[in-house]
């Protein structure tokens, strides 16, 4: 299979009224106005990985108040200019579709759509669209307020997590996924990897 490559539709500043007439057999997002095309579909690692963080997650948020979802959920990132009361669909121009997202604030989640940052994200890279999740997704996670952001590379076996300390997104030195990581803005939350251990690739010394 080719690998994914993140490329946009065309030059026009798009809204997530238009996103919603897109090819439903495609997974697109909108950064900005620009449409970026995100298939083909994510490999059996990609869906491993996603499936075993959220799983993990709806064990142990279960009972409080965040709570963890998986894509495809459209996350409308509203633009810092756009008033309350504005319609999301003719104004909106970030539409994402995090692998795996945890909100914290109920009234976040509508019965169709996530408006606004969820506290924790987890994004995981395929080789078209790592510059692009690791650049201007990033950024635009943390101009939006995510909290914790993680970003897992399936070929490599590693691990990037960027927290926000001081209004600011920090990463923290890459990690192999072994063992178990905490996450910072979760409190008394963690991943464990061991049940991955069978696909992840090995980091030799």
């Amino acid at each position: 299979m080719a690998p994914v490559v993140a490329r946009p539709l065309s030059s026009k500043r798009y809204t997530y009224a238009d996103y919603r007439s897109f090819a439903p057999d495609q997974r697109w997002e909108l950064l900005d106005g620009e449409a970026v095309c995100m298939s083909p579909a994510p490999t059996p690692l990609h869906q491993r990985i996603v499936l075993s963080i959220a799983a993990q997650l709806h064990t142990q948020l279960r009972g409080k108040r965040c709570e963890a979802f998986i894509a495809p959920l459209d996350v409308l990132l509203p633009d810092a200019a756009l008033a309350a009361n504005e319609d999301d669909d003719d104004h909106t121009t970030t539409v994402f579709r995090p692998d795996v997202m945890v909100f914290c604030d109920p009234a976040q989640v509508g019965p169709k759509r996530a408006r606004g940052a969820p506290t924790f994200v987890v994004e995981v890279l395929s080789r078209g669209t790592a510059g692009y999740d690791q650049i201007k997704k990033r950024r635009k996670y943390e101009q939006s307020g995510v909290q914790e952001l993680w970003f897992i590379d399936p070929d490599e076996g590693v691990l990037f997590v960027n927290r926000r300390g001081a209004g600011v997104m920090a990463a923290l030195a890459p990690a192999e996924m072994v063992g178990q990581t905490a996450i910072a803005c979760l409190e008394g939350t963690l991943i464990d990897w061991t049940e991955l251990t069978p696909w992840l690739p090995v980091i030799k010394d």
